[in-house]
């Protein structure tokens, strides 16, 4: 499970994630997706402007039939997450399409799962609701993060 310090919670890390996919040139999320369709390994250096610093993000393989790919984020954190090829399928889709989220309406439930309190935020696009992709891929325990050192 996730290493986070107690002032970094889950929902903020999803947001960053989501926020910092649609920061990235969309080259770099042109050449990314395209990799991940087919869990094609891959280097990036990436800028996110907001920050003015460069990060890392990388597609490493298959490892037990599922595509590993790490993402190092600011404060000090990692992302890495094993997709399945279906949910890789739809995370390279929305690096090809990161806009139809913006605007979108969103909606948000809580549901009580294992005695615990559980939010899920999905969106509605073209009629039709769904989940964002890389916000359902940390919540349903494809990725997760670490914070510390990068080493």
């Amino acid at each position: 499970m996730s290493s986070l310090p107690v002032n970094v919670t889950k929902p903020c890390l999803i947001f960053l994630l989501v926020l910092l996919s649609s920061a990235c040139s969309d080259s770099n999320n042109i050449i990314l997706a395209e990799h991940l369709k087919s869990c094609k390994p891959l280097e990036q250096k990436i800028s996110y402007v907001i920050f003015g610093e460069e990060y890392s993000r990388s597609i490493k393989g298959l490892v037990n039939g599922n595509c590993q790919t790490i993402e190092q984020v600011p404060g000090n954190a990692k992302i890495e997450c094993f997709y399945p090829e279906a949910k890789r399928l739809q995370i390279a889709d929305f690096y090809l399409h990161p806009k139809r989220f913006e605007g979108a309406e969103i909606k948000q439930r809580t549901e009580f799962i294992d005695g615990n309190s559980v939010t899920r935020t999905t969106y509605i696009i073209d009629g039709t609701e769904v989940f964002h992709p890389l916000q359902d891929s940390y919540e349903n325990g494809d990725c997760r993060t670490t914070v510390g050192s990068q080493k």
